[in-house]
C-alpha cells in the first residue's frame, strides 16, 4: 500500500499538515468559556506564586507545567484568544506526529499512517486542540513518553530512558489525568520485565524514579480531592466509560440518536479490538507487545476511572485525551490488518471511519454546541452601558471570563458565591447598588446554584426591565433603578411629538440603523433594535394609553416590533401614572421578523388607548396618530 518511498515520506507529511489545519481552522470561532478564562487569570500571577498555588492545589487545582509554559508564552505573544489556543493547537498537531511514529515502532509505517489520519481526524482531539487549557499538552507529554519507551525498549540509550522518565514526569504536572496512566505505564513495564529482560528492569526503574517525582503533588492531590467536588464530574461505569470515550474520539457532538451511538461504538471498537488481536507488529520487538500496549493504553486508564468513581466522581469528558493515543493505534492497526487481507474491505472500513469522523467535524462549530458565550456577553454590555450602571456577575467565579472582554472602567462586582444566601443576605448585597441608574445582571449555571431565581427576584420586584438577552449559556438582563429623570440625556434624539392632549415623547435612542434581520449569537434566530424612549405626561391622562412601537415597510406592512414582556417600565409606572413633568425613560426590544427581505424600513411610534383607537399626534411632518422616528437598512 505505502511502498513507494515518496509516497511512504510525503504520506506522514500530509496526515500532519491536515492535522494543523484542521487545528487552526476557526480556532477564535468560540468565546472562551469559564475554563479557559481561568488559564489566562492564573496565568497573570506571579511566578512563584503560580508554582506555588498550583502545586498545593490552590485555586484552579491543576499542576504547575501548562501554567508556567502559558506564561513564558503569553509573554512572547499576548493574550488574545489565537495566542492562549495556539499552545493546545501546536501541541495538538505534535501529538498526530507521535502517533504516527509510535503507530510505525509498534506496528508498520502503514498502520502508523492511519493511526494518525484517525487522530487528525478526530472530532474530540480537534475541539480539545481548540482549548486553552492543560489537557492536549499533558497528553502529548504523555504520549511522547511512550514512545520514548518502546524506542528505549527496542534500541536502548540512556537518552531515551531520560526522555522517558523527563516527559512522563512533566505530563504529571500538566494535568492530573496522566496519573490514571500511571498504571498502564505499570502494567507495560512488567511485561517488559519478561519481553525485554534487562531493559524491561530499567523500565521499571524509570517508572519508579516517575512515581517518587510525581508523589508530592500526587499526594497533595489525594488528599484535597474530597474538597473540589464539580457539578461536571460524574461516576461512570466501565461500560458506559467504553461507550462514551469510543463514541466521543470518534464523533465527537455528532447528532447521533442513541441507536446510531451504539452502531459508532461497535464499529469502532470492533475495528479496535481486530487491530490489538491480529494487527501485524514490527519486527524488532516481540510477538504481541504493540499488540498488548495499545490495548492497554486504551483500557486501562478507563478501568482505573472506573475505580476511583466509585470513591468520588473523578470523570470528566476531557480526561479521554489521556486515551485517545491508544484507540488510534488500535484502529490504525486494525484498519491495516484488513487492508492487508482484503484491501476493499481494507478501504471500505478505512472509508467508513472517515466518514464518521467528518460528520463530528461538522459539529464543532455548529451553533447551539459552542461554548458559553463570554465574548458576545461582555461587548453587548460594554457597548451599551451608561455612564452610571453597575455589571453584577453572578456567580461569582464569572467574573473572570467576563472581565477578560469586558476590559472596561465601569464597576463590576461578583458578590455571590455557590448559594447568595438568605433573602435578608441578598437584601443587604443588593441594596449597595441602588445609587446607579441600571443595574446589569449576568448570570450562568444560576439554575443550579440558585434555583429559586432569589438575585433575579430581588431585581424583578423591583425594578423595571429594559432588556434581556440570551447568549449561549449566559442570561442578561438590565435593570431601570432610575426611571424617572429631570431631563432626557444630552445624546438623545430629540423629536418633540404630542399624543393628545397631555402625552409627549421628547427624544429616543436607537442601538442600531443597519443590521441583518436574523442575528446567531444573542438571541437567535431573530434579531433586535434596542429603543429607548423620553416621556413626559404634562396634564391628566384618559385611560391609560399603551406606547405601540412598530417596524414597518413604506408601504406599511408590519415586520417587527416592541415585545409584550412582563415587567417592563410600563408595568411599574402606567403612563397615567407618570408624574406631571418628569421624564420618563421607557426601553423596548424591537423584535425582527426574520423574513424580512433587505431594505429600507422605518420606526414608527403611536399610542393607543384601551378601546384600540391611537391618540392624535401633533408634529409637523408626522402622521395623524404616529410619528416615524427613524429609518433603518436591514441587510443580507
Amino acid at each position: 500500500m505505502l511502498s513507494r518511498p515518496r509516497v511512504r515520506l510525503a504520506l506522514p507529511v500530509l496526515v500532519i499538515g491536515l492535522a494543523a489545519l484542521l487545528r487552526f481552522y476557526n480556532i477564535t470561532w468560540n468565546s472562551f468559556d469559564n475554563d479557559e478564562a481561568f488559564s489566562w487569570h492564573v496565568s497573570q500571577k506571579p511566578l512563584t506564586a503560580l508554582v506555588a498555588d498550583s502545586f498545593y492545589l490552590r485555586g484552579d487545582p491543576h499542576p504547575p507545567v501548562y501554567w508556567v509554559a502559558l506564561k513564558v508564552w503569553q509573554s512572547l505573544a499576548g493574550d488574545s484568544e489565537l495566542a492562549l489556543r495556539w499552545l493546545s493547537a501546536v501541541a495538538g498537531v505534535v501529538f498526530v506526529a507521535l502517533t504516527f511514529q509510535l503507530g510505525r515502532q509498534l506496528f508498520s509505517q502503514q498502520a502508523g499512517v492511519i493511526a494518525s489520519l484517525w487522530a487528525a481526524l478526530s472530532p474530540y482531539l480537534i475541539w480539545n486542540n481548540q482549548d486553552a487549557r492543560m489537557y492536549t499538552l499533558g497528553s502529548t507529554l504523555a504520549l511522547g513518553g511512550i514512545l520514548c519507551l518502546v524506542v528505549a525498549l527496542k534500541r536502548g540509550g540512556l537518552s531515551l530512558w531520560l526522555g522517558y522518565f523527563a516527559l512522563t514526569t512533566l505530563a504529571c504536572y500538566t494535568n492530573i489525568g496522566t496519573a490514571f496512566t500511571l498504571p498502564f505505564h505499570g502494567s507495560i513495564a512488567a511485561l517488559s520485565v519478561f519481553m525485554f529482560r534487562r531493559r524491561g528492569w530499567i523500565a521499571m526503574a524509570t517508572l519508579a524514579a516517575t512515581s517518587l517525582a510525581f508523589a508530592p503533588f500526587a499526594l497533595n492531590m489525594w488528599g484535597a480531592s474530597g474538597a473540589y467536588d464539580s457539578i461536571n464530574r460524574y461516576s461512570p461505569t466501565l461500560i458506559e466509560l467504553l461507550h462514551t470515550a469510543t463514541v466521543a474520539i470518534a464523533s465527537f457532538r455528532a447528532p447521533l440518536t442513541i441507536e446510531w451511538q451504539w452502531v459508532v461504538a461497535i464499529v469502532v471498537g470492533g475495528v479496535f479490538l481486530f487491530g490489538t488481536s491480529l494487527g501485524r507488529e514490527a519486527l524488532l520487538a516481540p510477538g504481541g507487545f504493540g499488540r498488548v500496549l495499545s490495548a492497554a493504553f486504551y483500557l486501562t486508564p478507563l478501568i482505573v476511572i472506573a475505580v476511583l468513581s466509585l470513591r468520588q466522581p473523578v470523570f470528566l469528558p476531557k480526561l479521554l485525551v489521556f486515551v485517545a493515543g491508544g484507540l488510534a493505534l488500535g484502529v490504525g492497526a486494525g484498519v491495516s490488518r484488513l487492508w492487508d487481507w482484503n484491501r476493499w474491505v481494507g478501504a471500505l472500513v478505512g472509508v467508513g471511519l472517515i466518514v464518521i469522523q467528518c460528520y463530528g467535524i461538522g459539529s464543532i462549530w455548529a451553533l447551539g454546541l459552542q461554548k458559553e458565550d463570554w465574548r458576545s456577553t461582555a461587548h453587548y454590555v460594554k457597548s451599551h452601558r451608561g455612564s452610571n450602571d453597575v455589571i453584577v456577575i453572578h456567580l461569582s467565579h464569572y467574573q473572570i471570563p467576563f472581565n477578560y472582554y469586558f476590559r472596561d472602567a465601569a464597576p463590576v462586582f461578583a458578590p455571590f458565591g455557590a448559594d447568595p444566601g438568605s433573602p435578608e443576605t441578598v437584601d443587604a448585597i443588593m441594596s449597595q447598588f441602588t445609587g446607579y441608574d441600571t443595574i446589569w445582571l449576568v448570570q450562568s449555571a444560576e439554575y443550579i446554584s440558585d434555583p429559586e431565581r432569589r438575585v433575579q427576584g430581588w431585581l424583578t420586584v423591583r425594578y423595571p426591565l429594559a432588556t434581556e438577552l440570551f447568549p449561549f449559556s449566559i442570561s442578561v438582563r438590565q435593570f431601570i433603578v432610575r426611571p424617572q429623570l429631570t431631563a432626557p440625556p444630552s445624546n438623545a434624539i430629540p423629536v418633540g411629538a404630542r399624543f393628545g392632549e397631555s402625552i409627549q415623547i421628547a427624544g429616543y435612542d436607537l442601538d442600531a440603523q443597519r443590521l441583518p434581520a436574523t442575528e446567531l449569537w444573542m438571541h437567535p434566530p431573530t434579531n433586535w433594535i434596542h429603543l429607548r424612549l423620553y416621556g413626559l405626561r404634562s396634564g391628566a391622562v384618559t385611560g391609560d394609553p399603551a406606547i405601540v412601537v412598530k417596524v414597518e415597510d413604506e408601504g406599511g406592512l408590519v415586520w417587527g416590533g416592541n415585545m409584550d414582556r412582563a415587567g417592563e417600565t410600563a408595568d411599574f409606572f402606567p403612563v397615567a401614572g407618570w408624574s406631571e413633568n418628569t421624564f420618563m425613560r421607557l426601553d423596548y426590544d424591537l423584535n425582527l421578523n426574520t423574513d424580512m427581505p433587505p431594505g429600507r424600513y422605518k420606526i414608527v411610534l403611536r399610542l393607543q388607548t384601551s378601546d384600540g383607537a391611537f391618540l392624535p399626534v401633533s408634529l409637523p411632518g408626522a402622521g395623524p396618530d404616529y410619528v416615524i422616528l427613524q429609518r433603518v437598512d436591514i441587510i443580507p
